[in-house]
């Protein structure tokens, strides 16, 4: 081979390189909003189990099906689910709004806070919980199903 067939050869897979670097990025971007989407579902259904139909509130933490605090794929500290609960009425509250570093702030007079293994739900008429997806500027929610 001389030089330049070389060059040429180089620069080929150079830019094939390239390419599938960026489409690779793209992926795991799209498989971690999936494993966040998967999450809340989880802690959904983890938190309807907890509901009294006497009461018509929500009795349980999270402790039992999530030991420790759900964590976000991504590992940022401060990327995190939040849940924003309800003690006066059994409409969800609205969803959270996020800064562009993914990290959860108050919606109007909803008062979101990091979701934790610990959160205690007694008294809870209806919650929302919420994570900021990163392959889109999308907030995903899931909402307390409404009595």
């Amino acid at each position: 081979f001389t030089l330049v067939e070389l060059l040429v050869v180089i620069s080929i897979l150079s830019i094939l390189a390239a390419i599938s670097m960026a489409a690779f990025g793209s992926i795991q971007k799209k498989a971690r909003d999936a494993e966040r989407k998967s999450e809340i579902e989880a802690m959904s259904k983890s938190l309807e189990t907890g509901f009294d139909a006497v009461t018509r509130t929500y009795k349980n933490t999270l402790e039992d099906d999530f030991p420790t605090d759900p964590q976000d794929p991504i590992s940022n500290p401060d990327h995190k689910y939040c849940i924003d609960v309800n003690y006066d009425n059994f409409t969800p509250p609205l969803p959270a709004t996020y800064s562009a570093d993914g990290v959860c702030s108050p919606s109007g007079a909803a008062d979101y806070f990091e979701l934790t293994s610990g959160s205690n739900f007694d008294g809870v008429k209806s919650w929302t919980i919420c994570a900021s997806l990163e392959s889109t500027s999308d907030v995903f929610c899931k909402s307390s199903i409404a009595r």
